[in-house]
């Protein structure tokens, strides 16, 4: 029998890719789509605590305030729970810290088993190219709210993972000779690019660069899927896309 899926942020463009996929998953079935506004002739409801109750997992595509009722929600109906919502502050880190205690939560900024590979080449390359400067850009549609990216902030906690840097998110006006230890973060928006990131290894003489490339939405619902299988019936615990592609 399929498990059941309560979809959080089901209005929105990833939510409603996670529904489509869905419908063509054997192992996995809607429960339950949820998002901040009823929608008429939809099954999109806003009785979070109802639908988490008569799932089996949540897939989290929400915006940042919903993320300290879907916690609490999850670990009172012993629900396992897929973020993937980005933008997050401590107080929403702290929440879903505190129901890896006691449910399974899989927390990623970005779901693409490709980006997560990404990180772990990363983490090689900044621990091997010891001198060279670390600099990354992210390229994301017009419409997204946040910047730098979620996922351009854990490929900077990757380059640091063995090196002492310290991140500069922009750079404007008269900042002076680039120190060794910097790592600077550029965001670039505008059309509908579904994300692109590259981080640059910069050496005298030489440079590497390092790319992922989005090239539709559809990857991220593909690996809110193939997470959210992976996540059910694991102990409880704070897990991360790289623990599935492991």
């Amino acid at each position: 029998m399929p498990h059941k899926v309560c979809v959080v942020g089901a209005a929105g463009r990833m939510g409603r890719l996670v529904l489509q996929s869905l419908e063509t998953t054997a192992e996995l079935e809607l429960s339950a789509a949820i998002d901040v506004v009823a929608s008429p002739g939809t099954n999109i409801t806003t009785d979070l605590d109802a639908a988490i109750a008569a799932s089996d997992i949540v897939i989290d595509f929400s915006a940042p305030p919903a993320c300290t009722r879907v916690a609490p929600a999850c670990v009172q109906h012993n629900v396992a729970w897929v973020v993937a919502t980005t933008g997050l502050c401590k107080t929403d880190d702290d929440a879903i810290a505190q129901a890896a205690k006691t449910v399974a939560v899989l927390k990623a900024a970005n779901l693409s088993v490709g980006v997560n590979m990404l990180l772990e080449l990363v983490e090689a390359a900044t621990s091997r190219l010891n001198d060279f400067d670390v600099e990354i850009v992210e390229i994301h549609h017009r419409r997204k709210r946040d910047a730098p990216s979620g996922t351009a902030l854990e490929l900077s906690k990757a380059a640091a993972k063995h090196r002492a840097l310290q991140p500069n998110i922009g750079r404007a006006g008269n900042i002076g000779t680039r120190p060794v230890e910097e790592l600077g973060i550029s965001a670039v928006r505008g059309g509908d690019v579904p994300g692109d990131h590259t981080v640059y290894f910069l050496g005298d003489g030489e440079r590497l660069e390092l790319t992922h490339r989005a090239g539709t939405p559809a990857i991220f619902a593909a690996g809110a899927i193939r997470a959210a299988t992976w996540l059910l019936g694991r102990p409880p615990g704070l897990y991360s896309m790289r623990d599935v592609i492991r």
